[in-house]
């Protein structure tokens, strides 16, 4: 997982501080194509929000599977890197909310695709 656009906006932002982004603007599941193994692959997008006024849109790629009970506020949500345990590539990474469980999936990769900042002053 690449941090380095997050970081451009929260130069300290590692990958425990995900948690920050509770609250969901959208959901979007998507079969998509992927070229680097000739297959179709289930794709995850989501946009958040941070109290703080940052907004990112990210990319869960390969999900084979997943719950998420979702109302649009969640209590936050974390990510866990699973590959320095020997899980699967396939499912490198767990993504669960870390008090209500209302969203939990394994994924290969997270992108961060864009990251803005949208609270008025």
């Amino acid at each position: 997982m690449d941090l380095s656009l997050i970081k451009k906006y929260i130069p300290d932002f590692e990958i425990i501080n995900f948690s920050m982004f509770s609250n969901v603007i959208e959901i979007r599941w998507v079969v998509e194509w992927d070229f680097d193994m000739p297959e179709k692959q289930e794709n995850l997008y989501m946009t958040m929000q941070s109290e703080d006024g940052y907004e990112i849109d990210l990319k869960f790629e390969k999900v084979p599977g997943a719950e998420a009970f979702l109302n649009r506020q969640i209590s936050g949500f974390e990510i866990k890197d699973m590959g320095k345990y020997g899980y699967d590539p396939s499912v490198r990474y767990e993504i669960r909310d870390y008090e209500d469980g209302r969203i939990s999936f394994n994924c290969r990769d997270v992108v961060i695709k864009d990251v803005r900042f949208w609270k008025k002053v």
